[in-house]
């Protein structure tokens, strides 16, 4: 009994060494170079793209980490990064690629590793992940938005513009560009969330035009914002021609109630009137004092300062290689009384009423209009 007690502890005795001598087998693999130690590697990295560009912002806790060594491939390329701490939980940035950095990084997708190592040679294990770079290939991928309408109001001086929707995900919104009456250049951006409806611009000079681009965020983490060509905004206003221009007359009621007055912007105003005489053939000529393609016109008639006494009927017509050509004929007419024609350059016009019974004419006001498109 007892001899097969001795066998037994030899059989475990000898298990245990063979045991022993293989996990020092196994250990020996690793400490051939002596034993490694692995520090803190980054707690975060946040990634913010740009144009040929990339600014990265990370943390690492570990108070033995010195410096950071960032790895990217397919450009198989590295940049070396010193952590200067002022405090244990700051912040670091970096950016690769642009101006004042090291290294150049194009556009494409890389993957990036982030290894933290100390003043003793030891280093941390790998931080990894993916990084997008945006640029040429992307710009030329942008369309610009479309004006799909404008209204010039000359009288306040204001635009309106309203714009198409959004072609995809990325558009930020508009840039406008413009010179104002004072000769001040100015950019207004207007963020996607507002053109869902139209957008106004005030104290704008149109004679030297609008031009608009549309702005791309790739992603909303972005630090560049990409842009469209310029594209410029047609403005097109309606002027009334007519205004303040000199005036004859076949003739008039009274001394105060003159052709001039059918043209100074003042309507509803008794002493504001051209008032004819009672009968014979009138006409009201407007010298507009240079051709403009004109297309519509209106009048308001009255007495008192209200709408009333319409002209019964009368002739618009525009001078035309020195003779009178008819453009609208107008019968049974309302007091306030507005048309338009197809396109025709003059550089005067007039409001004739041919002699017949009870044809005196009361006119406040009438407005020329030609079509401008700046």
């Amino acid at each position: 009994m007892k001899k097969r007690h001795i066998y037994i502890f030899l059989t475990i005795s000898l298990i245990a060494i063979f045991s022993c001598s293989k996990m020092n087998d196994i250990h020996g693999v690793y400490l051939e170079d002596g034993e490694r130690v692995y520090i803190g590697k980054l707690d975060s990295l946040k990634v913010f793209p740009g144009n040929e560009r990339v600014k990265f912002t990370f943390w690492v806790s570990d108070p033995r980490a010195k410096s950071v060594n960032f790895y990217w491939v397919p450009d198989d390329d590295s940049i070396h990064f010193e952590l200067e701490r002022t405090a244990p939980t700051d912040s670091f940035e970096i950016v690769i690629g642009g101006n004042g950095s090291a290294k150049t990084i194009a556009e494409g997708n890389y993957t990036l590793q982030a290894v933290t190592s100390d003043d003793l040679g030891n280093y941390s294990l790998p931080f990894e992940t993916t990084i997008n770079v945006y640029g040429e290939k992307y710009q030329s991928s942008l369309i610009n938005r479309v004006v799909n309408s404008s209204q010039y109001n000359r009288g306040e001086g204001t635009l309106e513009l309203a714009f198409s929707g959004a072609f995809n995900n990325d558009d930020a919104g508009i840039e406008i560009k413009f010179t104002d009456e004072d000769g001040a250049l100015h950019e207004i951006i207007f963020r996607d969330s507002v053109l869902s409806s139209p957008v106004t611009l005030s104290g704008i000079d149109v004679s030297k035009g609008v031009n608009y681009r549309t702005m791309y965020l790739p992603v909303s983490t972005a630090i560049d914002t990409f842009y469209t060509d310029y594209s410029s905004a047609e403005i097109v206003t309606v002027n009334n021609v007519a205004l303040n221009k000199p005036t004859l007359t076949s003739g008039n009621h009274s001394a105060d109630l003159t052709g001039d007055k059918a043209v100074d912007g003042i309507i509803l105003t008794n002493a504001s009137r051209w008032v004819s005489p009672a009968s014979g053939e009138h006409w009201l000529e407007i010298d507009l004092e240079e051709d403009f393609a004109i297309s519509g016109f209106k009048t308001w008639t009255g007495a008192s300062g209200n709408l009333s006494h319409p002209t019964p009927y009368f002739i618009f017509q525009a001078e035309v290689d020195g003779e009178w050509i008819d453009i609208v004929e107008v019968e049974d007419s309302e007091p306030e009384y507005e048309t338009t024609f197809p396109e025709i350059t003059t550089s005067k016009v007039r409001y004739f009423v041919p002699d017949y019974d009870g044809n005196r004419v009361r006119l406040y006001e009438i407005e020329v209009y030609s079509v401008i498109r700046y």
